[in-house]
Formats: structure tokens, sequence, C-alpha cells
């Protein structure tokens, strides 16, 4: 039985032997897309908007991309974690991007089809992938593939209201009376959970020592 890389807490040195060991072990590339797959939710949540999650779920476009990683590994030829990041996120970016398209197919939503051109080129205040199109080095690009997948972990792991409170603001956009609305909360209510949950975030990232 092949031995598996403990992925658990992502590193570069872990990720690049979960890569070599997923090659024969279908089982370690599940483990490996699980470690990836908040990171995959929050893109979704990110690009999709409101509209359209009312009709497509953020797991649903999450596991589209999941079935084809699965079905066409055999075909990715990198060994490093810089590669495959660049691999699964424009497979994600694509597969999102079509499910926006197909859900304003009949009308047309310009804000949405701006974004859609942009996507490679800007992104969220707390930046969840590093654009393809931007020339950076192999060793910045796998360091910002960290903080990612790391910082959407964090996120993840935030009480409910804190993560809630995160996302809208960060991720959706929304304003702080929708928040408000949303948690049936005070303005203060809401400044605090925000607070505390960008706090909780900066000390989850300040540990991770594999960065430096």
């Amino acid at each position: 039985m092949t031995n598996q890389a403990d992925i658990s807490n992502f590193s570069t040195q872990r990720m690049t032997s979960a890569l070599l060991a997923a090659k024969n072990d279908r089982e370690q590339l599940d483990r490996l897309l699980e470690v990836c797959r908040p990171l995959l939710t929050l893109m979704a949540r990110q690009s999709l908007g409101a509209k359209v999650r009312t009709r497509e779920g953020d797991s649903d476009v999450v596991q589209m991309t999941v079935i084809e990683v699965c079905r066409d590994f055999g075909n990715f030829q990198g060994q490093s974690p810089h590669e495959f990041f660049a691999w699964l996120k424009q497979m994600h970016r694509h597969n999102i991007q079509n499910v926006i398209r197909y859900h304003h197919a009949e009308k047309r939503d310009l804000r949405r089809d701006t974004q859609l051109q942009t996507t490679n080129e800007s992104d969220a205040s707390l930046s969840w992938y590093v654009s393809s199109n931007r020339e950076i080095s192999p060793a910045v690009a796998i360091v910002n593939a960290e903080k990612e997948v790391a910082l959407a972990k964090a996120i993840e792991s935030l009480p409910d209201s804190q993560r809630t409170a995160i996302t809208m603001r960060h991720i959706d956009g929304a304003s702080l009376a929708e928040i408000c609305g949303a948690l049936e909360k005070t303005p203060a209510a809401v400044a605090g959970l925000l607070r505390r949950g960008l706090q909780t975030l900066r000390d989850s990232l300040a540990s991770e020592s594999s960065w430096v």
C-alpha cells in the first residue's frame, strides 16, 4: 500500500509528497482535494454572486471541479505545488464561468460579465488566488498557495456568526446593514464579530511558520 503523505497541515513539502503519492493512489488524491475544498468553495462564493447561488450552490461547482480533477489527474504532468494549484484553479475558474454564463444566458448581467473578464486580473479584499497572468517566481507562487489554502481553512473554522460576517463583508461585499439584518444583530455586535474574526484569521496566518 502506498505510503500516504500527511497533508492535514498544509506545507510545501507535504504538498509535494502528496502530489507524488496521488499519482498512484486515488485515496491520497481524495485527501489532497479535501485540503483544497475550502479554497475552492470560497472561490466559488466570491465569483458566483447571491443570485446565481440561489440556483447553483457553491458546493455544486466545487463538486464539478473535484470530479473533473479525479477524471483528468492522470493527464496532469506537473510535479510542484505551484503547477498543481495553477492547474486546479484554472479548471475551477472555467467551471465557475460556465455556470455564470449559463444562468445569465437569457438576461445579460453586465456587472457579472465585467467580473468574468477581470477574474484573472483582480481579486477580493482577502485575495483568494494569484492571477495566472501575473509574472511571479515559483517560490512566491508556492507561498501564496499555502496562504490561500490556510486562509480558506481558517475561515471555515471560525465560529458560525464570525464566519458569516466575514464572508458576507469580504467575499459578498455586503454592507454593515445587510449583515445586521442577516444575523439579527446590532451594528456594534456585527463590528465586534468582524473585528474578532479578522484577528483570528491574522493569528492563524501568523502561526504558519512555513511561509517565512
